[in-house]
C-alpha cells in the first residue's frame, strides 16, 4: 500500500500538464493585457493627435487619464494577472510552500473586485458610449483604428477575466476558500474558549450527578 506521501506526490504529477496550462495562459493574459496598456497610454494619445482631436476633455477621458473607470479597470487586471502568473508558477513547482498558500489567498479574494470591475466597464461601454450618437460622430472622425482600439480596451479585460473564473482558477481553491470559510462562521458562532467552558460546565454537572 502506498503511502501518504508518495500518493500526494502522484496526485501532483497528475495534476502538472493542468498546472503548466496555467501557467502559459497567464503568460498570454498577461501580455496581452501590457500590451493593451501600451495601446491605452502610447497608442490611443498618439492617435488622437495625429487626428487633431480637438477637446482636451476626449484627449484625457480616450488617452489614459488615471482618473477613467477604463484605465484603473486596466491597471487592475494587467496587475491581477501578473500576480496570478505569480501564483501558477509557484504551485507549478512548490505547491506546499508558504509562498503558495499566500498567493492563494492575495488572488482569491481580489479577484472579485477584478472581475466585477472589468465586466462592469464592458458592458457599460456597450451600452451607454459606444450606441450614443456623439461618440459615434467622434469615433468616426478619429477612424477605425481608434474603433478598434476602443473594443480592445474594453472587451479584452472582462474576456481576461470571465476565462479566468471560469477555466484557470486552481480546482482546489474553491474548496479551500469556502471550507475556511464555514469553518471561520463555525468559530464566530461558537468560539474555541467558550466551548471549552461550556464542557467543564457539562463534566462538572455530571460529577454533582
Amino acid at each position: 500500500m502506498a503511502s501518504p506521501t508518495s500518493q500526494q506526490q502522484q496526485a501532483q504529477h497528475a495534476g502538472l500538464p493542468k498546472r503548466m496550462f496555467r501557467v502559459g495562459a497567464y503568460t498570454v493574459g498577461a501580455l496581452l493585457l501590457t500590451h493593451l496598456t501600451r495601446i491605452q497610454f502610447v497608442g490611443v494619445p498618439t492617435l488622437l493627435k495625429s487626428v487633431n482631436a480637438g477637446s482636451t476633455m476626449l484627449q484625457q477621458r480616450f488617452g489614459g487619464a488615471a482618473r477613467f473607470l477604463t484605465v484603473q479597470s486596466l491597471m487592475f487586471c494587467v496587475l491581477y494577472a501578473y500576480v496570478g502568473l505569480a501564483h501558477a508558477l509557484v504551485d507549478c513547482f512548490f505547491p506546499a510552500s508558504r509562498l503558495h498558500h499566500f498567493l492563494e489567498r492575495a488572488t482569491h479574494r481580489p479577484s472579485v473586485f477584478v472581475t466585477t470591475l472589468a465586466i462592469f466597464v464592458c458592458v457599460g461601454y456597450y451600452i451607454l458610449i459606444h450606441p450614443d450618437p456623439v461618440m459615434k460622430g467622434h469615433f468616426e472622425e478619429f477612424g477605425d483604428e481608434f474603433v478598434t482600439y476602443m473594443h480592445l480596451l474594453h472587451a479584452v479585460p472582462a474576456v481576461f477575466v470571465v476565462v479566468e473564473v471560469l477555466f484557470l482558477k486552481h480546482v482546489d481553491l474553491g474548496a479551500w476558500s469556502w471550507n475556511h470559510w464555514e469553518v471561520d462562521q463555525k468559530q464566530k458562532k461558537n468560539p474555541p474558549k467558550k466551548q471549552k467552558t461550556r464542557q467543564a460546565l457539562n463534566k462538572n454537572r455530571t460529577n454533582k450527578k
